[in-house]
């Protein structure tokens, strides 16, 4: 009788701890995505500064949480430049030189690790996509990364 019940307890405890174990992985903030800028390159490591995007949980990826990190990048990593043409000083004089940026013309192509050094230079901010979680990670691999590059008229 003694042995049937702890045998019982063990199995309930180790059902608990599981359960406890399992909850708390799932509780843990996921970030696929760094968003920062690069102060500082050096054999294919990025040193940037910036932000986790964590989704649901603003609290996570606001301006009081800016983090050093080293960001590996490598050819498998894919590059993608954003194209914004910004509209001209005759399409500004009409609207009183406001505009919305979500209404200009954008286009995806093809990015290059050659525009680092200028996106660098200029304080471009990037997106940093991981296929992995992330979060709190000092150091990890860049499966692609995202940038802007403003157009602008002639």
């Amino acid at each position: 009788m003694k042995k049937k019940l702890l045998l019982i307890l063990v199995a309930a405890a180790v059902l608990y701890g599981g359960f406890w174990i399992y909850s708390w992985y799932k509780a843990q903030p996921v970030a696929h995505e760094f968003i920062g800028r690069i102060q500082k390159m050096e054999n294919g490591t990025l040193f940037v500064s910036g932000i986790y995007q964590v989704q649901d949980r603003l609290d996570l990826s606001g301006p009081d949480t800016l983090t050093d990190v080293k960001i590996t990048v490598s050819s498998k990593t894919e590059f993608i430049k954003e194209l914004i043409y910004l509209p001209s000083l005759k399409e500004l004089e009409k609207t009183g030189g406001m505009y919305k940026p979500s209404e200009l013309k954008r286009e995806k192509t093809v990015g290059v690790a050659g525009d680092l050094p200028e996106l660098q230079s200029s304080n471009t901010g990037i997106r940093f996509v991981s296929k992995r979680n992330i979060y709190k990670k000092s150091v990890f691999k860049a499966d692609s990364l995202e940038y802007i590059e403003p157009i602008y008229p002639e």
